[in-house]
């Protein structure tokens, strides 16, 4: 439920921010818009979305001190986010030459620094204190951005330049306040210090599969802009917006099951157990919300976007996504508990080069269309390949326990 609150209160960020900016911009500003985001999606999820991965990865599934994790991960995800920050000036400036690198710098840096800065914080809570203090940061965190954003409305002001310099500075407030109160708990300031070599390495794992995964997520939008079809980018863009509204309950179930997820296995098919058991309650919200998303499409869309209600038959063919992401996430999350992080990875490059490759094939001719096939055929894809894989290492698993069984029963009956 905390979890549940905490997406609640991203979601109606993420409605303010929606709506303040679709409403304020034109179709063809909205798709540069959302080409530009689709850059800083792929570079915070290759360059700084792993350390939310990496901090329980250590501190709860190897009980590495918390102190010597945070200060290490900090120092890596400093270098790394000026690293995206250049990358997404450097393709923005090639991919959508209308807009001011001034505009893609202040957008790339609200999330590159500002949400980056966060996103460590909240997991060190929540691996340290509790799933409550982690959820309560991630709630400040969006209620900021809300803030900050209707700021701008209030004031008449909003222009590409002045939300990211909003957005940053909300979030530096929240990275502030939130590390003095964690330090009161933990007994240590989050700054940065030491980086270890085995922290890098997992970083790079998680980098290479977070990475992959943006491909997947936001790949199509750029793609889309730079052949030419901004319109059809933008009301694909509301399309899509509106679908990820439906998964925040998907969400916020695997944000609360993270770190129980990464725990060592002590049963028989203790992770295939958990992700079935997590998939089988994803899946039936999947049903109704799927139904949801075509009954009730055309009305959000008027709430939210009245001049973008043709994104309704994007709409209707991208809901099936809802059910696609339940079945996979569970899956993906238990082989972190298996500790088969590289193979997580390689299963996330492997859709993203796969995924990429219809894009490049299909978006310049079918536009939309050919975005959404090779998006469900991924999907799909990641989805077999995660659940097999999930039960062929939990066997392996279930052979490795069955033999310490035996040596530990054969200990007890010769007495030692």
């Amino acid at each position: 439920m905390w979890a549940l609150a905490a997406e609640a209160s991203t979601l109606i960020a993420s409605l303010v921010s929606f709506k303040l900016v679709s409403s304020h911009f034109s179709n063809v500003q909205f798709g540069k818009y959302a080409g530009i985001y689709g850059l800083i999606g792929f570079a915070v999820s290759s360059c700084t979305s792993w350390a939310g991965l990496v901090i329980p990865q250590w501190v709860v599934r190897e009980g590495e001190e918390a102190r010597t994790t945070m200060h290490s991960t900090l120092t890596y995800l400093c270098i790394l986010s000026a690293l995206g920050m250049a990358i997404v000036v450097a393709l923005g400036g090639l991919l959508i030459r209308d807009v001011p690198l001034s505009s893609i710098a202040a957008l790339a840096a609200a999330e590159l620094v500002g949400s980056a800065a966060v996103l460590p914080l909240a997991m060190l809570a929540q691996s340290t204190i509790s799933v409550r203090a982690g959820q309560w940061i991630r709630t400040a965190s969006a209620v900021a951005k809300a803030v900050a954003l209707g700021s701008l409305w209030y004031f008449g002001s909003i222009t590409f330049v002045h939300i990211g310099l909003s957005l940053l500075a909300a979030q530096l407030v929240v990275w502030l306040v939130g590390s003095l109160l964690v330090a009161r708990r933990i007994g240590f300031f989050s700054t940065p210090g030491r980086p270890l070599r085995h922290h890098l390495s997992t970083a790079a794992t998680f980098m290479a599969s977070v990475g992959a995964y943006a491909v997947n997520e936001e790949g199509d939008k750029p793609i889309m802009a730079a052949s030419h079809f901004k319109d059809d980018a933008g009301l694909y863009a509301v399309a899509y917006r509106v679908a990820r509204l439906a998964m925040v309950p998907l969400a916020a179930m695997e944000s609360a099951t993270h770190t129980q997820s990464v725990e060592r296995g002590s049963t028989l098919d203790e992770h295939v157990r958990r992700a079935r058991k997590f998939t089988l309650l994803a899946f039936s919200y999947g049903v109704v919300a799927v139904i949801g998303l075509n009954v009730f499409g055309p009305f959000v869309l008027r709430i939210l976007a009245k001049d973008k209600v043709a994104a309704i038959t994007q709409l209707r063919w991208l809901s099936p996504l809802v059910l696609l992401r339940g079945c996979r996430n569970f899956a993906d999350n238990g082989l972190l508990g298996l500790g088969k992080v590289r193979t997580r990875m390689s299963l996330n490059l492997g859709s993203a080069v796969l995924s990429l490759v219809l894009y490049i094939a299909l978006i310049p001719k079918y536009s939309w269309k050919g975005a959404l096939a090779a998006t469900l055929i991924t999907e799909v894809a990641l989805v077999t390949g995660s659940w097999i894989a999930l039960h062929m290492f939990q066997n392996r698993e279930n052979q490795a326990l069955e033999r310490s069984w035996a040596r530990d029963r054969k200990r007890a009956e010769w007495g030692l």
